[in-house]
Parts: C-alpha cells; sequence; structure tokens
C-alpha cells in the first residue's frame, strides 16, 4: 500500500492497526518519492538456532578419555594403523 505524507498524518492510527493486524507494509510518499516504510515487526523466534542440531550428534566413546596414549603418539602406531602419516614436531 503507498500513501502520501497528508493521508498518513490524517489516517496514523488506523494505518498502524492495518500494519499490526494484516502484516501489510506501507510505503509513504512526500512530491512522489517513497519516504518511509511503515513495516510490521518480525517477531524473534522463540526457539534458539541450536536447537535445530538436536539429535544430529553421534558420540561415540567417553569424550573425557584422550584418542591417543602419549607412547602411541611417540611411536606412530595408531597412525600406521589407521593408514595416516605421522606428524613429529622437529
Amino acid at each position: 500500500m503507498t500513501i502520501t505524507v497528508n493521508e498518513f498524518q490524517s489516517l496514523s492510527a488506523s494505518l498502524l492497526e492495518r500494519v499490526r493486524s494484516l502484516r501489510e507494509e506501507v510505503s509513504i510518499m512526500d512530491s512522489g518519492k517513497v519516504v518511509a516504510r511503515l513495516v510490521p515487526e518480525i517477531a524473534p523466534s522463540k526457539t534458539k538456532p541450536w536447537h535445530a542440531l538436536r539429535g544430529s550428534v553421534v558420540v561415540h566413546g567417553d569424550l573425557t578419555e584422550p584418542l591417543m596414549t602419549a607412547l602411541q603418539v611417540d611411536s606412530g602406531l595408531e597412525c600406521e594403523a589407521a593408514n595416516l602419516k605421522p606428524v613429529h614436531a622437529d
């Protein structure tokens, strides 16, 4: 919906109610140009974005245990078993 500034001044209360109830945007024009827009408020989502991930994570093993012991890391045994190249800090 597009209206002039004069129309907005005389109808502002009813326009606010229309935007609120019908969720309709109103463009306010002055001298043939849009000078403002009256838009409905976007209601914030009550759910957190990370809640969409619930149930999508699978945990294998104990998260508090180390993946490898220091001896395994030093010897590269686990890397060989998994066909990985050991990385040694020089």
